[in-house]
């Protein structure tokens, strides 16, 4: 009787959970979508073969954008390009 009991509560259990990990399978499904619709996204930008590199003076056209514009691009890319060598130099720790 008591193995009985046991395994009747072990089928309950198990049951329960099984449940709740369909439950939060669907839910995670319906966030991310499923993975044959990110496979479809993946392939699509594949077979467009569209252009998603990045610029080589992207951050210096970043920040030329944000400043006073109070000289020309070149100069600023130069003055930009100083700046950022002589940061990251001080934050070197085997100097």
């Amino acid at each position: 009787m008591v193995a009985e009991v046991k395994a009747s509560v072990q089928e309950r259990k198990f049951q329960e959970l099984k449940n709740e990990a369909t439950s939060i399978k669907c839910r995670v499904d319906e966030l991310f979508g499923s993975n044959n619709e990110k496979a479809e996204i993946v392939t699509d930008v594949e077979s467009n073969n569209m252009d998603i590199s990045i610029d080589y003076n992207a951050a210096a056209k970043l920040a030329y954008a944000s400043s006073n514009k109070s000289m020309d691009f070149e100069s600023f890319v130069k003055v930009y390009v100083a700046d950022t060598v002589a940061m990251v130099a001080a934050k070197n720790p085997y100097k």
